[in-house]
């Protein structure tokens, strides 16, 4: 049985009050962390694309309470990712252009310290259900050293995947030609070939099949055996553009193209250990909060699909996500049978279940 725990958090909760609902949620989802031994290592994947504050990346708060948890058991907590490819310019000597975003975005105030992936060594996987990954696809030595990771990713528009949900987020972790080479099969070649001019890096091929969402999909076969939950902070929802606060780093010096962000009277803890469900569920809560996003954001966002040409606006029917059909394919996951909401609005947990398709009632 698939269950996914929702907890409510109101607009205008203190930092302590939110922390103490994450910690709630995630011990519901995870089973009291009854997997964690003494002494073992937890990944926790944040989502660190940008420099830019939550919703573009993870919630401090997730990570803070998340480790305190897992710290109280006598486990080690290791808050790592890396930046997005825009980014390889950032930073300096002493600051890689992760811990620059890191600082920048807010996510430091967890008081944990951070380790930047491009400084950590990849490893080259070759996956046999990852068959649009011919080649395979390097992702960090961290993988291989770890006990356990948990994924905190954030709830977020993506001007070329359409969502930036759990699935994504796993992007990070990827050595960054193969991201390069990722992202060369979305439907924005132009701006990948534009931020690498004058590399010394030659930029993949462009493919005429370009399977993008599988791509994203299959990423997760990597983690499978050492994912214990996902969760989500969703105080706050970027319902267009995205992932950063702006479409492209670009748009952000010239201010254009502003990404929607949506501060809901009731906020959302989703988590579940399902990673499939939990995305569904986020996805659910994107498209809910999409529908309270003023007209004039939607049309940029109308203005993002019409362009891409291979996205669609929110609200369709979740189970044709591509992402996360691909991922049901590959049996990474299933559809919810349990939405459990914890003092939850009832038309609020209805809704959610609407849009899921479940009718089982649970409180």
């Amino acid at each position: 049985m698939s269950k996914v725990h929702i907890f409510s958090v109101m607009r205008g909760s203190t930092d302590d009050e939110t922390i103490k609902s994450i910690r709630q949620t995630a011990n519901y989802a995870f089973d009291g962390f009854s997997w964690l031994m003494p002494g073992e290592a937890v990944w926790l994947k944040v989502a660190l694309n940008s420099k830019d504050p939550h919703p573009a990346t993870t919630d401090w708060r997730a990570i803070r309470a998340v480790a305190d948890e897992i710290q109280m058991r006598g486990g080690r907590v290791v808050v790592a990712d890396q930046s997005g490819i825009e980014y390889d310019k950032e930073g300096n000597a002493l600051t890689s252009p992760s811990e620059y975003c890191f600082g920048k975005s807010g996510m430091a105030e967890c008081g944990e310290k951070f380790l930047a992936l491009e400084n950590h060594g990849f490893e080259r996987l070759m996956i046999k259900e990852a068959a649009h990954w011919p080649d395979g696809f390097r992702v960090s030595r961290l993988l291989l050293q770890v006990d356990h990771i948990i994924n905190l990713p954030r709830i977020s528009g993506h001007g070329q995947a359409s969502e930036s949900l759990g699935a994504k987020n796993w992007v990070g972790a990827l050595y960054r030609n193969d991201r390069y080479q990722f992202h060369a099969q979305g439907p924005l070649y132009w701006y990948i070939r534009w931020i690498k001019m004058g590399s010394s890096e030659k930029l993949p091929a462009k493919s005429q099949e370009r399977h993008f969402d599988e791509m994203i999909a299959e990423l997760a076969l990597a983690f499978r055996h050492k994912l214990r939950g996902t969760l989500f902070a969703a105080t706050k929802v970027q319902t267009t553009l995205g992932p950063n606060k702006h479409l492209l780093t670009f748009f952000g010096r010239i201010g254009l193209f502003k990404s929607c962000v949506l501060e809901p009277e009731t906020g959302l803890i989703i988590a579940s250990d399902d990673q499939v469900a939990a995305d569904a569920t986020a996805l659910a809560f994107l498209f809910e909060c999409y529908e309270r996003t003023p007209w004039f954001r939607r049309f940029l966002q109308w203005i993002m699909v019409t362009v891409n040409g291979r996205i669609r606006l929110p609200g369709y029917d979740i189970w044709t996500n591509p992402v996360i059909a691909r991922q049901l394919e590959l049996k990474l996951g299933e559809r919810p049978t349990a939405l459990i909401g914890h003092n939850m609005p009832a038309s609020l947990f209805e809704s959610l279940q609407k849009k899921l398709g479940i009718n089982h009632r649970a409180f």
